[in-house]
């Protein structure tokens, strides 16, 4: 949890950005999204609007490009 020790509940802005860096940083580390990222990428999904319909999407995400394109249709 990136705000584990933070002294402010993290805004929907900011958890939807943290959620496009963390793939973003697994796609880079292992070239791809593998199943267990994605598992934690809808761990950002809780509290936000339209939240089941973002976790549907990103356990089916393949690559950051459809990452970016689930949060992008929450806007």
């Amino acid at each position: 949890n990136p705000w584990l020790w933070a002294e402010h509940e993290p805004t929907r802005a900011e958890r939807l950005a943290m959620l496009i860096r963390h793939a973003e940083l697994a796609e880079k580390h292992e070239g791809h999204l593998i199943g267990g990222v994605r598992k934690h990428l809808s761990k950002y999904a809780p509290g936000l609007h339209a939240a089941k319909e973002l976790r549907v999407k990103i356990s089916s995400a393949e690559s950051l490009a459809d990452v970016v394109a689930c949060v992008k249709a929450l806007n």
